[in-house]
């Protein structure tokens, strides 16, 4: 969801405020310096560039595995060709949210090689009858530096439909945690999660927690 990174201008739902957040982040030493690529999505065909199962229910999906080949096979090596990057998976980030969040999980498990770092932000972990948790759970943990996270009121309002006196997307959330940490992964070393307090599904959130993530993945000589 590139329109969304950098400008109200361009968005579609609000902007992350990327560009100012890492201007006073990367100065102070929090986050090392960055090369930011927001790219578009394809508006009609999100749902589909953004998914990398068909979900019956809904009716739509099934491209994301091949739009992400294509991220790695023209995209990146443009990038690189292009610009002075530090190539490499430790060297290289994907992230997004709600389907974007859903991608990039997908991303790092399926292309650990070329994805060493991800962030996924309110990730869609219900699509296609939640088969992105049932993946992670039947794979080998990748070598990959992961920050999660998902707010308590991502529909607008508290959800409890299964009674345990937590929020559903919490509930949900925790669940992949489980699955992460019996995998191998360490919280505070390879593995951030975060939960936001009656933050709810949109970019204003996803900006409020953006500067911890990417002190995370990327942290700067003042860590």
């Amino acid at each position: 969801d590139g329109q969304n990174v950098f400008d109200d201008a361009t968005s579609f739902a609000g902007e992350w405020r990327v560009d100012e957040t890492l201007e006073e982040l990367i100065p102070a030493g929090r986050v090392a310096p960055l090369i930011v690529v927001a790219v578009a999505n394809g508006e009609d065909q999100r749902g589909h560039e953004y998914t990398p199962w068909f979900d019956a229910d809904l009716g739509y999906g099934g491209g994301g595995g091949e739009h992400l080949q294509t991220w790695i096979d023209v995209l990146l090596p443009h990038i690189d060709a292009t610009y002075r990057t530090l190539t490499g998976p430790g060297n290289t980030g994907l992230a997004g949210s709600s389907f974007g969040g859903l991608m990039s999980l997908y991303g790092a498990y399926t292309h650990g090689d070329v994805f060493g770092r991800c962030g996924s932000f309110s990730p869609t972990l219900m699509f296609a009858g939640g088969r992105l948790p049932r993946m992670i759970a039947e794979a080998d943990q990748p070598d990959i530096t992961l920050y999660m996270d998902m707010g308590s009121w991502e529909a607008g309002h508290f959800q409890d439909k299964d009674g345990t006196g937590v929020a559903d997307p919490i509930d949900s959330l925790r669940r992949l945690q489980g699955i992460l940490v019996d995998q191998g992964f360490v919280g505070g070393w390879d593995l951030m999660v975060v939960e936001g307090e009656e933050h709810r599904h949109n970019e204003s959130y996803w900006a409020l927690r953006f500067s911890a993530a990417a002190a995370f993945l990327f942290p700067g000589s003042s860590k």
